[in-house]
């Protein structure tokens, strides 16, 4: 039959893995982010020292420039890494794991670097000389990673002449 027991019971609340990035937004190339790991309990109690943590990134690196995974240890609850940029744009997924400590994740993005290439293609790119025929002038203004660079105002100019330069100085923004 169930009986009745008393007594302490000594509860460890759940410990929280949280991890947070800064900058979140950063170039292409040189940029950089600090990552922050923090554990704790619901009662604010840092986890013990020494607790692995495990970092992932799906974009760029995360430790060591040119890896994508890096292991750090916690001292009072906390831990951190350098995030370093790679020269993909794009959204960069990290993810720090601890063992029955839970997973959590931080996004940082990666944008374009500063224009750099302009491509300039004309269809159709060959037209007759009747005063009448037309050709639309694309131009794609990229990165010197080939980053697509968008929203930027490319301004065209010509002296008549059916050929015409436009740099990458010339693109505002």
């Amino acid at each position: 039959p169930p009986r009745d027991i008393t007594g302490t019971a000594n509860i460890t609340p759940w410990i929280v893995l949280k991890l947070n990035a800064a900058p979140t937004t950063i170039p292409a190339g040189t940029g950089t982010a600090n990552v922050q790991i923090a554990m704790n309990d619901g009662s604010s109690n840092n986890a013990i020292d020494l607790t692995t943590v495990n970092l992932t990134t799906t974009l760029g690196s995360i430790g060591t420039p040119g890896f994508a995974s890096t292991v750090r240890t916690t001292s009072a609850g906390a831990a951190s890494a350098t995030f370093y940029a790679g020269t993909v744009a794009g959204t960069s997924v990290i993810t720090a794991t601890s063992i029955d400590r839970g997973i959590t994740t931080t996004l940082i993005t990666i944008t374009g670097a500063a224009p750099s290439l302009v491509n300039l293609a004309a269809v159709p790119n060959v037209l007759d000389a009747d005063g009448v025929s037309t050709s639309t002038i694309t131009a794609t203004v990229t990165d010197a990673y080939l980053n697509l660079i968008d929203g930027k105002t490319i301004t065209f100019t010509t002296n008549g002449l059916l050929g015409f330069e436009v740099s990458a100085a010339e693109i505002d923004g």
